[in-house]
């Protein structure tokens, strides 16, 4: 894994990330003031609302898998969609 700041990056497309310049910090990473690993800091609380459209989400737990992000006209990264799973229970299976 590496580290990019978002301001950094001009374009994400599925084979590549784009860099404004062609540097890349190999220092540990180490998260400032303000940042959010999105994977890693964001949660859904409270799955039922918005899952109408999934009925077998509704009322389970889920686990963000993936995020998909866009950016702005004014280069901010906005998630836009969110990929999930039901979370699995801890325990011997039957």
């Amino acid at each position: 894994r590496i580290f990019v700041p978002i301001l950094r990056v001009t374009a994400i497309e599925p084979g590549a990330v784009t860099l404004s310049t062609g540097s890349v910090s190999l220092r540990r990473f180490s998260q400032r003031p303000g940042e959010v690993l999105v994977l890693g800091q964001v949660r859904i609380v409270d799955a039922h609302p918005g899952f109408e459209d999934l009925p077998e989400l509704v009322g389970l737990d889920v686990v963000v898998v993936d995020l998909g992000i866009e950016q702005t006209r004014t280069r901010d990264w906005t998630v836009t969609r969110v990929a999930v799973r039901p979370q699995r229970r801890l325990g011997r299976r039957s």
